[in-house]
This record gives C-alpha cells, sequence and structure tokens, in this order.
C-alpha cells in the first residue's frame, strides 16, 4: 500500500452509499463549490470509482476519504 492511502472496506462504501440515499445529494452536487476538495484533488470520479458496485478502486488517499465522509455530514436528510 503507498503511503498515505488507505483500503476502501465494503462498510465504507456502504456508508458512503447510504449518505447519498439519505441526503439525495450526489458527489458531484455535494462537491460543488467545495475549495479544500479542489486544492487536494477529489473529483465526483474519485468518488464514483469508491462507491462503485464492482470495487474499481481498491484503496484511496486518506484526505480524501476523511473529506468525502464529511461531505455529506452537515447535510439535511431529504
Amino acid at each position: 500500500m503507498r503511503k498515505g492511502y488507505v483500503l476502501i472496506t465494503d462498510e465504507t462504501r456502504t456508508s458512503i452509499k447510504n449518505e447519498i440515499k439519505r441526503t439525495g445529494y450526489g458527489p458531484q452536487r455535494a462537491l460543488k463549490g467545495n475549495v479544500q476538495a479542489r486544492q487536494i484533488g477529489l473529483t465526483s470520479g474519485i468518488i464514483y470509482g469508491t462507491i462503485g458496485q464492482n470495487g474499481i478502486r481498491k484503496s484511496i488517499k486518506q484526505t480524501h476519504l476523511e473529506l468525502t465522509l464529511q461531505l455529506w455530514k452537515n447535510l439535511p436528510d431529504r
């Protein structure tokens, strides 16, 4: 595993998918206007690869994962 990366678990995928369902906000909408995401290079493509059904991504930068989980935290329920 490369330095600064973590494995993506099924639990992580499920957690992100549940937040998307809860809020109705997909990755593009959740990222819209987020300066921090732009600064660290987090894109909707990275998030979609993380939650992909066929496990496209096996690992993700720790900073990307942390921000991904944070994006939906303060969004209201649908």
